[in-house]
């Protein structure tokens, strides 16, 4: 066939069938060749990225797995919903940690790790408590942060209310020292972040069955027996009204131990104190056993009732100021607001009480409220 007859039976040929004649042909083509090198390598690449998966879903597992276990001890299910109600603690013999504010929380802290493996709630409070916090960590400090942040959030830890209890159940005193001293390092640093000022009372129970009866009698925890058996013990009272004591929340318990100078173990100022001046003009330290207990109590009842008619002061800008009670030549108690960073001070609310010991004992806030002033708007700014 000559040239021009093929050139013109190829122009009368449909375009279609040129391009698709093209693209087989294109698509026919051999594929490039791969080395082995290459085969091996790209292998090996997807092993490596599966593996990868694999490694970052274990540390996932395992960081959720290693977050302490919430456990909620039958015994609260009975419990009535009264402020203190709690079971006394859970002994396994293994050593623990028991946190009281009013929230009562037992921590287990594993001896060979020394990470939380174990948070219990020992009353209604602390059981709604940890409903809402998040534990994604077994690290002492971070989990102490995160109740800290918890306490603070929901009011149990405010400026005026600051103390925290913590006692060490079971184990030698030297595994018992290393377990507060982390603790308490826990809340320090915690309490440091957050700009807050806390009163830490601590306290260890070789044998926390000595306080199991009485913890049982008025459910609350074998720490806060321990506490209360401790500032009575001191004043060698016999004579007293235990459910009242039973009643009060740590910070008021605290309170109390600092105004009779009971001997406990105490790291920062309790809020609401009383300088050693002030209690000598009130006179405890020359009262009978009981009627210096009775007024202890009285003088930190007080103390919430000037909180309670003057909510501001719990603004947590005061978190760094020093909060106390002082008493004026008139009998006037006053909540008191001092930044130790320039010295200036405010009286917040006065209360009037009786002249005497005789007046002040038994109740001294039976007697009329002397009256309150506008605090925040002659307040000077610090």
């Amino acid at each position: 066939m000559k040239t021009e007859d093929f050139m013109d039976l190829l122009n009368e040929v449909d375009d279609k069938f040129i391009q698709e004649l093209y693209e087989e042909t294109e698509f026919s083509k051999p594929a490039k060749k791969t080395s082995r090198t290459s085969i091996v390598w790209t292998r090996w690449a997807g092993i490596a990225a599966a593996f990868a998966l694999i490694i970052l879903g274990s540390v996932l597992l395992m960081k959720y797995k290693s977050a302490p276990t919430v456990i909620v001890p039958d015994s609260t299910q009975h419990l009535n919903d009264s402020m203190d109600s709690s079971v006394v603690y859970t002994d396994d013999g293994s050593p623990a940690v028991i946190l009281d504010i009013n929230p009562s929380i037992e921590i287990k802290i594993d001896e060979e790790t020394e990470q939380v493996s174990q948070l219990i709630p020992l009353n209604k409070d602390a059981e709604e408590l940890l409903t809402n916090v998040l534990m994604t960590t077994n690290n002492v400090s971070d989990c102490v942060d995160l109740l800290l942040t918890e306490l603070s959030g929901e009011s149990y830890i405010t400026p005026t209310s600051n103390s925290i209890l913590v006692t060490v159940v079971n184990g030698n005193e030297q595994q018992a020292q290393h377990l507060s001293d982390l603790m308490i390092n826990g809340l320090q640093k915690s309490a440091k972040e957050e700009q807050m000022s806390l009163s830490i009372v601590t306290q260890y129970l070789p044998d926390p069955e000595q306080y199991g009866e009485l913890a049982m009698q008025n459910e609350i925890s074998v720490g806060k027996a321990a506490l209360i058996s401790s500032i009575t013990e001191n004043l060698n009272a016999t004579d007293y009204d235990y459910t009242r004591l039973a009643d009060m929340n740590i910070q008021a318990l605290n309170q109390v131990a600092d105004y009779v100078s009971a001997s406990i173990n105490r790291i920062g100022n309790v809020a609401g104190d009383i300088n050693e001046q002030q209690l000598d003009v009130i006179g405890i330290a020359s009262m009978e056993i009981e009627a210096a207990l009775q007024l202890a109590q009285d003088i930190s009842e007080t103390y919430a009732q000037l909180v309670d008619a003057n909510p501001s002061a719990n603004d947590p800008v005061n978190y760094n100021r020093r909060i106390t009670m002082e008493q004026n030549a008139n009998s006037e108690w006053s909540l008191v607001i001092r930044d130790p960073s320039s010295g200036q001070s405010q009286a917040v609310f006065s209360f009037s009480g009786g002249s005497s010991s005789a007046d002040r004992v038994p109740n001294i806030f039976e007697h009329a409220w002397h009256g309150f002033f506008d605090f925040w708007s002659s307040f000077l700014p610090f």
